[in-house]
């Protein structure tokens, strides 16, 4: 049997947090945005907590914003993992387009 998991992905900037949930329920991910302050990001966790199917799995790609996220969502019982752009997996597709647009 699957676990179900809510999976979250959000791209932040000194300014807003874009957020991203996949519910195991849904086959199309809702989007908002949020400012990036303190108040927010408290908002964002008590709403992802009350949504949330199953287990919560949330990941952003480190930035200049730090750790303050991360931090707030592991004092919340959260995992939250930050991700290096160089482990990124590139979209595979859309490079070879690209490649192609570039030879012709």
């Amino acid at each position: 049997m699957q676990e179900d998991i809510t999976y979250v992905g959000l791209d932040t900037s000194k300014k807003s947090i874009d957020v991203c949930v996949l519910l195991p329920d849904r086959d199309k991910a809702l989007e908002w945005k949020e400012p990036n302050e303190k108040r927010a990001v408290k908002r964002l966790i008590k709403r992802l907590k009350q949504e949330a199917i199953g287990d919560l799995v949330v990941c952003y790609e480190a930035g200049p914003c730090g750790y303050a996220l991360q931090r707030a969502f592991t004092a919340a019982e959260i995992r939250c993992m930050v991700i290096t752009p160089s482990s990124c997996v590139r979209d595979v597709v859309a490079s070879s387009i690209l490649i192609s647009a570039e030879e012709a």
